[in-house]
Formats: structure tokens, C-alpha cells, sequence
């Protein structure tokens, strides 16, 4: 058996153990995980706020299908994300061949390769620490500029 499988045998058995949430907590979280506020959520639900604190707080179950929602909405934003990588690799190599030069010094500093100098340590071994890191950030951009070449 795989490592996912066993994960998700164990999520279905803990599940089963659970009680299951009423009708309202869950449309709750759906509201929650949309974008609602708390004191919307509730509103929309037809109950008080504080009792959606209390579960926030208090409710284990309904915080673990909160906190289950949750990690689902991340998992689509993330593929969502991974299916736009193309198109914003190439969007970011056309503006860099047509000399948009604040795109790639923005560029250049997310990656970490722009700042300002700085004096290194004086320890040997944060000396190979520093090295080893800069060496990492290098292959990086190298990885990246052959992705673009690709594309």
C-alpha cells in the first residue's frame, strides 16, 4: 500500500469516527472558506457570532473540517497556480527581451539575487553556509533561465 493510500484509509477511518457536523456548521465553513467574515458567516447562517467563535475555538470537529477546507481551497489555488506557470514564464520572458527593466530588477530581488552588499561573516563554518546557499540560488536562476529558453 502507498504512503497516499494509507493517508487517505486513515482519513476516511477518522471520519467515520467523528460525529458529523449539523447542516449549519458546515454551511458556516463554506461561507468561512469563501471569503465571509466571521460576523457574516453567522449572520447568513442565522446565528450569533459568538457561537461561531465557539466552534473556532471549542469545536474540534468542526475545526478539523474547517481546517480540511481550508487545505482543499490551498490544493486548487496551487494547481490553479502550477497550470499559469507557463504562460507567466512566458509573459515574464517577453517583457524581459523587450528591456522592461523594472520587471527584472522585481524579478532579479524576488529571487533573492539583488541586495545590497554586505560583509560576510567572520566564522569559517557560516563562511560554507553562505557559500553552499549562494551556490543553491545560482543553480536556481540557471534552472530557470534553461526553462524559459525551452518555452
Amino acid at each position: 500500500m502507498s504512503t497516499e493510500e494509507a493517508h487517505m484509509r486513515q482519513n476516511a477511518t477518522e471520519q467515520a469516527d467523528s460525529p458529523p457536523l449539523r447542516p449549519r456548521q458546515r454551511h458556516v465553513i463554506e461561507l468561512l472558506v469563501s471569503g465571509h467574515t466571521v460576523t457574516a458567516a453567522a449572520a447568513e447562517a442565522g446565528i450569533d457570532r459568538s457561537t461561531v467563535h465557539r466552534w473556532l475555538s471549542e469545536d474540534y470537529d468542526f475545526l478539523s473540517e474547517f481546517n480540511a477546507a481550508k487545505l482543499e481551497l490551498r490544493e486548487a489555488y496551487v494547481a490553479r497556480l502550477v497550470s499559469l506557470a507557463n504562460t507567466a514564464i512566458n509573459g515574464l520572458d517577453s517583457a524581459l527581451q523587450n528591456g522592461d527593466g523594472r520587471l527584472a530588477l522585481a524579478f532579479l530581488k524576488e529571487l533573492g539575487l539583488v541586495s545590497p552588499p554586505r560583509i560576510g561573516s567572520t566564522d569559517p563554518e557560516e563562511v560554507k553556509e553562505d557559500i553552499a546557499s549562494d551556490l543553491a540560488s545560482k543553480r536556481a536562476l540557471r534552472m530557470l533561465t534553461r526553462m524559459s529558453a525551452e518555452l
